[in-house]
């Protein structure tokens, strides 16, 4: 379908060919780093690459429509954006969590926050099995309640999040405002510049005399 060759695939994925052929001969089981590079490289469901069930036919990794050519040539469009996209993450965080906080706010209002935090706690399962944790932002990967039986997070889930956004936005902070030295830097003016350079040359004068 995607009318590449072994050696470019191989290559377009991060892997060796005996790698690759060892996989779709059945001698070694594609590992889910691999499957997630090749989903992020081709638009394919990691899913339905570990299932590993060549008779369903392949799922694209954003929908749950059919996979096409058109799915694969969106993803390699995606593999274009510049590697500086990477420094404008928490402009992208900020902006998604005020989205979700207007999202939940309207669910809450209708009396249906319950079933809009399901869906998003999912939505977010889905992404993390695409593309991974971060322990070092958020130790703990699953929405975890207490066990009280309350639809509560645990403190530890709370803080976690909590955590992340003050370490966000202190770094925001310091990126996007001036040194406090160089705000409180007076500017001369042209008759004090004047009338300095005047003062040195008398001073330079009674030297040399």
């Amino acid at each position: 379908m995607l009318g590449e060759k072994q050696e470019g695939f191989a290559s377009l994925i991060g892997c060796s060919i005996h790698t690759l052929q060892s996989i779709e001969t059945g001698r070694m089981n594609l590992s889910k780093s691999l499957a997630t590079r090749i989903s992020a490289q081709t638009g394919v469901d990691v899913d339905w690459l570990l299932k590993n069930n060549l008779t369903s036919a392949p799922v694209a990794a954003t929908s749950d429509e059919r996979y096409t050519v058109d799915t694969f040539r969106d993803a390699k469009k995606l593999q274009r954006i510049p590697e500086f996209i990477s420094l404008l993450t928490p402009d992208y965080m900020f902006s998604f969590y005020g989205q979700l906080r207007a999202i939940l706010n309207s669910a809450a209002k209708g009396g249906l926050a319950g079933a809009a935090i399901l869906k998003t706690a999912r939505w977010l399962d889905g992404l993390r099995k695409q593309f991974g944790h971060d322990n070092s932002v958020v130790p703990t990967p699953d929405l975890r309640l207490r066990g009280d039986g309350s639809p509560v997070l645990t403190y530890r889930q709370r803080d976690g999040g909590l955590g992340a956004i003050r370490k966000d936005l202190a770094e925001w902070d310091r990126a996007t405002k001036r040194p406090a030295a160089a705000r409180r830097r007076p500017k001369r003016s042209i008759s004090s510049r004047r009338s300095g350079s005047g003062s040195q040359r008398r001073q330079r004068g009674r030297g040399q005399r």
